[in-house]
């Protein structure tokens, strides 16, 4: 392994950029945490007033009915009306100094300014507004730099709050400290409508102070509200819905709040505090309180989601409930680490968007076109599972109750450092470590009704002082895992930093998923739905547990053979393969090892083009990867890139391997078969042969 990981470190050294980020993002540096804090919730300031023609009558409905309070706010707010000076929001936010309020009354507010301004706008084109993604991440590669954003904040904006000007210090100078709010009764009452085509709904860039509170954003192409470089933010009273990835997204920003937020609809997740503030356990720099987020691929996600506490939040009916990972390259902060998940509900996360009938229409239909009901998955994620956890290290989880988990309540891998494109040999198995589950609920709601999870945890054995104590279960019913033994926090923790090769390879097909080319790779189980607990099938697939034929996540261990003599070449096994057949596919097959470079001369070989054929020469369906954990492509499948993948990415995700005489890699085959058909023989990566094993 240590030889792998010099080679790829000398390799991706030439190539990987010095920061990327993980979404159509410039380079971006975190604020200070030595200075700034959560805004409170202000009243005062000048007032810059916007309205609708329908404005009135929809105040009136808004806030409609008897009783002093309502008629008392129903006068004042139609007094309020009546200072109206500005149509669109953008118009009010151009005019609006530091620590001005903007009211905006109830309406559908299209801002049809800002859309009429081209996405790609002519007047900011040129090296100065464009950098280089670094990752094959755009469609062609670029992304805006903050010059971009400050000279055309609305060809990638609805709405632009470009709080810093074009002085070298990064922080707000000039629209800070602003108060955005609606004015009707509910949130739904004031709509920000995106127009499927730029990127943000609302952005808010070096703001330090932004406040957002009671007003829905939806329909971002990218992202309904997106907040960059902010020291000091507050988000609430929201609903983020029906975007192409993300409802609320915070990014290299510090001193920060959501609370009451309903996220649904989004293709990523609902709620995404991403590359976190860096306090390295010593605080935390965003809170999260009372959101509910529901009907999206994940309800919340961070990569390097560090320094967040989230607590009394509900995130159900998604695919999957929450991710926290390192598995994307460039993020800063990463590896993930410090992080808070208290008191919240997580269950019923087992809505399977990866259906073959809801992904053809996915295909067909481009983002413009979609009915707003469409979830289309922008990445995948396991099905049926509460907490996804890949990468993460020194959380803490307690008195969360997480039920009705199909697949398993917590899932927990390790993420080679590689995998996000990390050179240094030494932090090669650097996650993993410190997490804390304690005075969980697993298997129950909250009122005592019992909903069990498929298994309550999942982990694949790897890291050091990772802990369970104090969590509980239905009566009478004790906590299930594989392993079945959990390390205690009173005895350290875990122990060992590798980990199980063999759950950690049943991940590494399910990088290859596209939506369109490889919507189901072979030995992927993660797009399954996993049968509900305590139906027919549940309780079919634990009786072939019990006479030895494997659980639902079982990996059923295959006899192997030596490899066929036939496709003798410079790639050979350095070790004896393992091989497993996942219980969830039955016609599948998994085979994963170590090869070496048996030549006198460097290789340079690709999987993305593997091809698998049987001892007939007939071919046999199948996938195949260099990867040692699962890592996690940055740019949507959906919308394919203009430029080549660069070298780097192809490495980092397990693509594309150059390696040195005698050096040896990971590999990791699966195919399908259909009946009758004869499981392959050997498969080809561009123009070297490598020989399988036969299994039974």
């Amino acid at each position: 392994m240590r030889r792998l990981t010099l080679a790829l470190a000398a390799l991706v050294a030439l190539t990987v950029p010095a920061v990327a980020d993980g979404h159509a993002e410039r380079a971006t540096l975190y604020p200070s945490r030595s200075v700034g804090e959560v805004p409170a919730l202000r009243t005062t300031g000048t007032a810059r007033v916007v309205c609708k023609a329908d404005s009135a009558k929809r105040l009136r409905t808004s806030w409609a009915g008897k009783g002093p309070k309502r008629t008392k706010q129903r006068a004042a707010l139609l007094k309020q009306l009546k200072r109206c000076r500005f149509e669109h929001i953008q118009q009010a936010v151009d005019a609006a100094k530091t620590g001005d309020r903007i009211l905006i009354m109830p309406g559908v507010y299209r801002e049809e300014p800002s859309r009429a301004i081209a996405v790609k706008d002519p007047k900011c084109e040129g090296p100065t507004y464009w950098e280089d993604s670094g990752d094959n991440h755009t469609e062609d590669g670029r992304v805006p730099t903050f010059l971009h954003q400050h000279d055309c904040p609305n060809a990638r904006n609805l709405i632009a709050i470009i709080g810093d000007s074009l002085d070298a210090d990064r922080t707000c100078d000039r629209k800070c400290n602003l108060v955005m709010e609606g004015l009707g009764r509910r949130a739904r009452d004031v709509v920000i409508q995106g127009d499927r085509k730029k990127p943000d709904v609302l952005r808010a860039d070096r703001a330090d102070g932004f406040q957002l509170r009671n007003v829905t954003v939806e329909e971002g192409a990218y992202n309904a509200i997106d907040v960059v470089e902010t020291n000091g933010f507050r988000l609430s009273k929201l609903v983020a819905r029906n975007t192409y990835h993300y409802g609320i997204l915070t990014f290299t920003s510090d001193h920060g709040l959501y609370e009451d937020i309903e996220a649904y609809g989004n293709g990523d997740s609902g709620v995404y505090p991403g590359s976190g503030p860096e306090a390295h356990c010593r605080g935390f720099g965003i809170e999260v309180r009372r959101v509910n987020s529901y009907g999206n691929t994940l309800g919340a996600s961070g990569t390097a989601g560090n320094g967040t506490w989230t607590h009394d939040s509900d995130f159900h009916g998604n695919a999957a409930g929450i991710a926290n990972d390192s598995f994307a390259a460039g993020h800063p902060g990463m590896p993930q680490d410090c992080s808070k998940w208290t008191r919240n509900e997580i269950h019923s996360n087992n809505w399977n968007i990866f259906e073959d009938d809801n992904e053809a229409y996915c295909n067909s239909t481009t983002f413009a076109q979609r009915r707003k009901d469409v979830v289309c998955p922008v990445f995948q994620v396991v099905v049926g599972v509460g907490f996804m956890l890949y990468g993460v290290n020194d959380n803490t989880f307690a008195e969360n109750h997480i039920y009705d988990q199909w697949r398993s309540a917590v899932r927990m891998f390790g993420v080679p450092s590689v995998a996000r494109g990390e050179t240094d040999p030494a932090k090669l198995l650097d996650t993993s470590h410190g997490n804390k589950f304690t005075t969980n609920t697993f298997g129950m709601a909250p009122d005592g009704t019992r909903m069990p999870n498929g298994l309550d945890v999942f982990w694949d054995e790897q890291g050091l002082r990772n802990c369970w104590e104090g969590n509980v279960s239905a009566p009478g019913v004790g906590v299930t895992s594989d392993p079945p033994s959990l390390p205690t926090c009173a005895s350290g923790g875990s122990l060992n930093p590798v980990g199980n090769t063999l759950k950690l390879a049943a991940d590494l097909p399910c990088i290859s998923w596209h939506p369109r080319t490889n919507p189901d790779p072979p030995g992927c189980t993660w797009f399954t739905t996993p049968p509900k607990p305590g139906s027919a099938a549940a309780k079919a697939a634990a009786a072939r547990a019990a006479s030895g034929a494997g659980a639902p996540a079982a990996l059923a261990p295959l006899s192997i053979s030596a490899p066929s003599q036939g496709a003798r070449g410079p790639l050979t096994w350095a070790d004896t393969p393992r091989g497993f057949a996942p219980a969830e596919l039955p016609q599948d097959r998994v085979i994963t090892g170590q090869l070496r470079n048996t030549s006198g001369a460097p290789l340079d070989v690709s999987a993305a083009a593997a091809r698998m054929y049987d001892e007939t020469g007939a071919e046999v369906r199948g996938v195949a990867t260099f990867a040692s954990g699962f890592a996690h492509g940055l740019y949507s499948p959906r919308v394919e890139p203009k430029e080549a993948e660069p070298l780097f990415e192809s490495v980092r995700l397990g693509r594309r391997i150059v390696l040195a005489p005698g050096a040896t890699t990971p590999f990791t085959v699966a195919w399908r078969l259909t009946p009758g058909a004869r499981p392959p023989s050997r498969v080809t990566v561009g123009t070297v042969s490598i020989a399988l094993p036969a299994t039974t």
